[in-house]
Protein backbone atom coordinates (compact mmCIF):
# COMPACT_ATOMS: atom_id res chain seq x y z
CA UNK A 1 0.00 0.00 0.00
CA UNK A 2 1.57 3.67 -0.81
CA UNK A 3 0.17 7.09 0.06
CA UNK A 4 0.39 6.50 3.97
CA UNK A 5 -1.32 3.09 4.16
CA UNK A 6 0.03 -0.20 5.95
CA UNK A 7 -2.55 -3.27 4.91
CA UNK A 8 -3.10 -5.53 8.21
CA UNK A 9 -2.83 -9.47 7.50
CA UNK A 10 -6.66 -10.31 8.61
CA UNK A 11 -5.82 -14.32 9.00
CA UNK A 12 -3.66 -13.89 11.35
CA UNK A 13 -5.82 -11.06 13.64
CA UNK A 14 -8.98 -13.24 13.89
CA UNK A 15 -7.70 -16.19 15.24
CA UNK A 16 -5.90 -14.04 18.04
CA UNK A 17 -9.39 -12.02 19.11
CA UNK A 18 -10.86 -15.48 18.56
CA UNK A 19 -8.58 -16.81 21.66
CA UNK A 20 -9.19 -14.01 23.47
CA UNK A 21 -13.22 -13.89 23.26
CA UNK A 22 -14.32 -11.96 20.36
CA UNK A 23 -16.52 -13.99 17.41
CA UNK A 24 -14.19 -14.41 14.52
CA UNK A 25 -17.89 -14.76 12.56
CA UNK A 26 -18.60 -11.45 13.46
CA UNK A 27 -15.68 -9.42 12.88
CA UNK A 28 -15.22 -11.38 9.16
CA UNK A 29 -19.27 -10.39 8.51
CA UNK A 30 -18.52 -6.81 9.68
CA UNK A 31 -15.12 -6.22 7.69
CA UNK A 32 -16.77 -8.12 4.28
CA UNK A 33 -17.77 -5.55 2.19
CA UNK A 34 -19.50 -7.76 -0.26
CA UNK A 35 -23.18 -6.42 1.17
CA UNK A 36 -22.20 -3.22 0.10
CA UNK A 37 -20.78 -3.85 -3.18
CA UNK A 38 -24.50 -5.92 -3.96
CA UNK A 39 -26.33 -2.84 -3.03
CA UNK A 40 -24.60 -0.82 -5.00
CA UNK A 41 -24.70 -4.21 -8.41
CA UNK A 42 -28.75 -3.94 -7.79
CA UNK A 43 -28.97 -0.09 -8.13
CA UNK A 44 -27.23 0.20 -11.07
CA UNK A 45 -29.51 -2.49 -12.51
CA UNK A 46 -32.27 -0.75 -11.56
CA UNK A 47 -33.36 -3.57 -9.20
CA UNK A 48 -34.98 -3.04 -5.92
CA UNK A 49 -35.44 -5.73 -2.63
CA UNK A 50 -38.77 -7.22 -2.70
CA UNK A 51 -39.48 -9.53 0.25
CA UNK A 52 -42.17 -12.36 0.22
CA UNK A 53 -45.13 -11.99 0.10
CA UNK A 54 -46.06 -13.73 2.87
CA UNK A 55 -43.62 -12.65 5.18
CA UNK A 56 -42.13 -16.32 5.27
CA UNK A 57 -39.24 -16.17 2.93
CA UNK A 58 -36.24 -14.19 2.52
CA UNK A 59 -37.37 -11.95 -0.95
CA UNK A 60 -35.56 -11.25 -4.01
CA UNK A 61 -34.16 -8.73 -5.91
CA UNK A 62 -36.60 -7.05 -8.80
CA UNK A 63 -36.87 -4.63 -11.39
CA UNK A 64 -39.83 -2.88 -10.90
CA UNK A 65 -41.93 -2.51 -14.28
CA UNK A 66 -40.89 0.61 -16.57
CA UNK A 67 -37.46 1.04 -14.45
CA UNK A 68 -34.36 0.82 -16.97
CA UNK A 69 -31.38 -0.18 -15.60
CA UNK A 70 -29.01 2.26 -15.57
CA UNK A 71 -26.23 0.80 -17.60
CA UNK A 72 -26.03 -2.94 -19.03
CA UNK A 73 -24.16 -5.96 -17.92
CA UNK A 74 -20.80 -5.34 -19.02
CA UNK A 75 -20.72 -1.56 -17.71
CA UNK A 76 -22.12 -2.84 -14.05
CA UNK A 77 -19.59 -5.64 -14.16
CA UNK A 78 -16.99 -3.10 -15.04
CA UNK A 79 -17.92 -0.68 -12.34
CA UNK A 80 -17.67 -3.37 -9.57
CA UNK A 81 -14.43 -4.97 -10.51
CA UNK A 82 -12.96 -1.18 -9.86
CA UNK A 83 -14.88 -0.77 -6.66
CA UNK A 84 -13.82 -3.92 -5.63
CA UNK A 85 -10.20 -2.60 -5.95
CA UNK A 86 -10.94 -0.07 -3.23
CA UNK A 87 -13.75 -1.60 -1.36
CA UNK A 88 -12.45 -4.99 0.39
CA UNK A 89 -11.27 -5.75 3.87
CA UNK A 90 -7.87 -5.41 3.20
CA UNK A 91 -8.34 -1.39 2.06
CA UNK A 92 -10.76 -1.81 5.53
CA UNK A 93 -8.31 -2.73 7.48
CA UNK A 94 -5.74 -0.39 6.49
CA UNK A 95 -3.98 2.64 7.94
CA UNK A 96 -5.00 5.25 6.00
CA UNK A 97 -4.22 9.22 5.93
CA UNK A 98 -6.80 11.47 5.10
CA UNK A 99 -4.67 12.53 2.26
CA UNK A 100 -3.88 9.15 0.84
CA UNK A 101 -7.78 8.45 0.86
CA UNK A 102 -8.53 12.30 -1.01
CA UNK A 103 -5.80 11.26 -3.22
CA UNK A 104 -7.39 7.86 -4.61
CA UNK A 105 -10.90 9.22 -4.42
CA UNK A 106 -9.72 12.55 -6.93
CA UNK A 107 -8.07 9.98 -9.04
CA UNK A 108 -10.97 7.36 -8.91
CA UNK A 109 -13.79 9.92 -9.82
CA UNK A 110 -12.01 11.24 -12.81
CA UNK A 111 -11.54 8.00 -14.12
CA UNK A 112 -15.02 6.80 -13.78
CA UNK A 113 -16.41 9.86 -14.72
CA UNK A 114 -14.22 10.00 -18.11
CA UNK A 115 -15.15 5.84 -18.49
CA UNK A 116 -18.40 6.64 -18.71
CA UNK A 117 -18.26 9.61 -20.66
CA UNK A 118 -15.57 7.15 -23.22
CA UNK A 119 -18.48 4.97 -23.19
CA UNK A 120 -21.58 7.05 -23.96
CA UNK A 121 -19.66 8.52 -27.42
CA UNK A 122 -19.49 7.16 -30.26
CA UNK A 123 -21.17 3.73 -29.54
CA UNK A 124 -22.68 3.88 -25.59
CA UNK A 125 -21.25 0.44 -25.58
CA UNK A 126 -22.62 0.12 -22.38
CA UNK A 127 -26.21 1.75 -22.75
CA UNK A 128 -25.79 4.31 -20.51
CA UNK A 129 -28.83 7.09 -20.42
CA UNK A 130 -26.98 10.58 -20.35
CA UNK A 131 -29.08 11.05 -17.35
CA UNK A 132 -27.88 8.57 -15.23
CA UNK A 133 -24.30 10.06 -15.61
CA UNK A 134 -24.30 12.16 -12.23
CA UNK A 135 -26.64 9.16 -10.54
CA UNK A 136 -23.95 6.37 -11.25
CA UNK A 137 -20.56 8.97 -10.72
CA UNK A 138 -22.22 9.99 -7.24
CA UNK A 139 -23.45 6.39 -5.97
CA UNK A 140 -19.59 4.82 -6.63
CA UNK A 141 -17.57 7.91 -4.83
CA UNK A 142 -20.06 7.71 -2.40
CA UNK A 143 -19.72 4.16 -1.44
CA UNK A 144 -16.21 4.24 -2.27
CA UNK A 145 -15.70 7.04 -0.08
CA UNK A 146 -17.20 5.65 3.19
CA UNK A 147 -15.30 2.67 2.70
CA UNK A 148 -12.39 4.49 2.45
CA UNK A 149 -12.89 6.16 5.75
CA UNK A 150 -13.18 3.47 7.63
CA UNK A 151 -9.35 3.19 7.08
CA UNK A 152 -8.79 6.22 7.98
CA UNK A 153 -6.32 6.43 10.90
CA UNK A 154 -6.59 3.14 11.73
CA UNK A 155 -10.17 3.50 12.24
CA UNK A 156 -11.76 -0.09 11.58
CA UNK A 157 -8.29 -1.54 13.45
CA UNK A 158 -8.84 0.28 16.55
CA UNK A 159 -12.93 -0.06 16.83
CA UNK A 160 -12.66 -4.01 16.02
CA UNK A 161 -9.91 -3.88 19.53
CA UNK A 162 -12.15 -2.01 21.24
CA UNK A 163 -14.95 -4.04 20.83
CA UNK A 164 -12.62 -6.88 21.69
CA UNK A 165 -11.82 -4.98 25.06
CA UNK A 166 -15.04 -4.50 25.85
CA UNK A 167 -16.15 -8.28 25.11
CA UNK A 168 -13.07 -8.99 27.28
CA UNK A 169 -13.95 -6.77 29.79
CA UNK A 170 -17.96 -8.32 29.96
CA UNK A 171 -16.00 -11.86 30.35
CA UNK A 172 -14.25 -10.48 33.27
CA UNK A 173 -16.75 -8.78 34.93
CA UNK A 174 -18.52 -12.62 35.32
CA UNK A 175 -15.71 -13.71 37.04
CA UNK A 176 -14.78 -15.90 34.06
CA UNK A 177 -11.81 -14.52 33.08
CA UNK A 178 -8.74 -12.79 34.85
CA UNK A 179 -9.53 -10.59 37.18
CA UNK A 180 -11.77 -10.18 39.98
CA UNK A 181 -15.10 -9.01 38.94
CA UNK A 182 -16.66 -5.24 37.67
CA UNK A 183 -14.58 -3.35 40.18
CA UNK A 184 -11.34 -5.44 39.66
CA UNK A 185 -9.58 -2.88 37.12
CA UNK A 186 -9.50 0.08 40.23
CA UNK A 187 -6.46 -0.28 42.46
CA UNK A 188 -7.34 -1.11 45.78
CA UNK A 189 -10.68 -2.74 44.92
CA UNK A 190 -9.53 -5.94 43.75
CA UNK A 191 -6.66 -5.31 41.39
CA UNK A 192 -4.60 -2.80 39.77
CA UNK A 193 -1.07 -1.70 41.76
Amino acid sequence: MTDGGSPVNLSAALPFMAGRGADPAFSRWQLDPRDVIELLEHALKGEVWKADEDGEGAGKWHRPIGVRPMLNEAGVQAILQKVTSMVNRVVIMSNLEEKAINSWLWDLGHELAAELVSRMWPENDWDIDFRNLDVIHDMVMLMVEASLKRALLDGERKKLYEAQSIQETRIDDRGQGKGGGFLSWIPGLGGGK
